[in-house]
C-alpha cells in the first residue's frame, strides 16, 4: 500500500468484496465470470491463486482476520482440487471440470505470472503466518521444477526466480502489536521494503507469530527471520534497521 493512498486500498477492498460475496462459493470454489449480476463458469487456477494472493496483501494492511482465513479456506479447496502431488505442481483445471479433452499446468510467466508461480508466492507467505510447515513444504517442492531453468530462461520464469530468491535469500517476517499497531504498520509500508510480509494486531491474537507478543499499552515491533526473532523495539526507526 502506497503511503497516504487510501483509495487504492479502498478500491482494492471493494473488489475483493465483490468476489469473495459474489464469486467466492459455500464450498470455497470460485467461479470466473461475474455480469449482470450473475455468477458462472467454473474457476481455473488463476482464479484461486490470484485472489488467495490479494487476500494475503489485504490482511497484513488492514489486520483484519478474515482475509486471511479466506486465503486458507480457498488455498484448502486449491489443494484438494487442483494439486497434482505426482509432480508436485497445480493443474490449472479443477478436477471437478468434466467437459475437458486434457487437464494442463500452467508453468511459464508470461505478461501475467504463471498461476503456479503466483500459488508458490501465497503459500510461502500463508506458511510462514500460519507457521504450516505443509505449505511451506509444498512450496519447496513447486520451486524445484522450475529452478534449473531460471538462469537461461529468466524473462519466462521472473515470478519464480523472485519466490527462489525469497526462500534462499533475505525474508522477514515484521510482527507488529499494541495499541499504535496501525499506525506503525502504514509506517513500515511507507518505507517500501519489498523482502518482507506485516503481520499487525492491536489486540491479543491466537495466530502464531502473534501469540505471546503483547506487551501492556506498548507497540512493539519484531523482525524475524525464519521465525527467529531479533530483541523487539518500540520504533520504526529502529525497526527498520534490521531489514538489512
Amino acid at each position: 500500500m502506497l503511503a497516504n493512498e487510501e483509495r487504492y486500498l479502498s478500491a482494492a477492498l471493494k473488489a475483493a468484496e465483490l468476489i469473495a460475496t459474489k464469486l467466492v462459493q459455500p464450498d470455497n470454489s470460485i467461479l470466473h465470470s461475474y455480469k449482470n449480476s450473475k455468477a458462472t463458469i467454473d474457476g481455473f487456477l488463476e482464479d484461486y491463486a490470484h485472489f488467495a494472493d490479494a487476500a494475503i496483501e489485504l490482511y497484513q494492511v488492514t489486520m483484519d482476520d478474515k482475509w486471511l482465513l479466506l486465503a486458507e479456506r480457498i488455498s484448502k479447496y486449491a489443494l484438494e482440487h487442483f494439486y497434482d502431488d505426482n509432480e508436485k505442481m497445480f493443474w490449472f483445471t479443477s478436477d471437478k471440470a468434466s467437459d475437458l479433452v486434457a487437464r494442463k499446468k500452467e508453468v511459464f510467466d508470461n505478461v501475467i505470472p504463471s498461476s503456479n508461480a503466483v500459488m508458490g508466492h501465497f503459500l510461502f507467505r500463508l506458511s510462514l503466518i500460519t507457521e504450516n510447515a505443509g505449505y511451506f513444504e509444498i512450496t519447496q517442492k513447486m520451486i524445484t521444477k522450475p529452478g534449473a531453468q531460471i538462469k537461461q530462461y529468466a524473462a519466462s520464469l521472473y515470478c519464480w526466480a523472485q519466490l527462489m530468491h525469497e526462500l534462499s535469500g533475505k525474508f522477514y517476517e515484521v510482527v507488529i502489536t499494541g495499541p499504535e499497531a496501525g499506525l506503525y504498520l502504514r509506517k513500515i509500508y511507507a518505507a517500501g521494503y519489498p523482502g518482507k510480509i506485516v503481520i499487525a494486531a492491536e489486540n491479543n491474537s491466537e495466530l502464531p507469530l502473534l501469540k505471546g507478543r503483547f506487551k501492556d499499552k506498548k507497540t512493539m515491533i519484531y523482525v524475524c527471520r525464519n521465525r527467529v526473532c531479533n530483541r523487539p523495539v518500540e520504533n520504526v526507526e529502529e525497526a527498520l534497521e534490521q531489514l538489512v
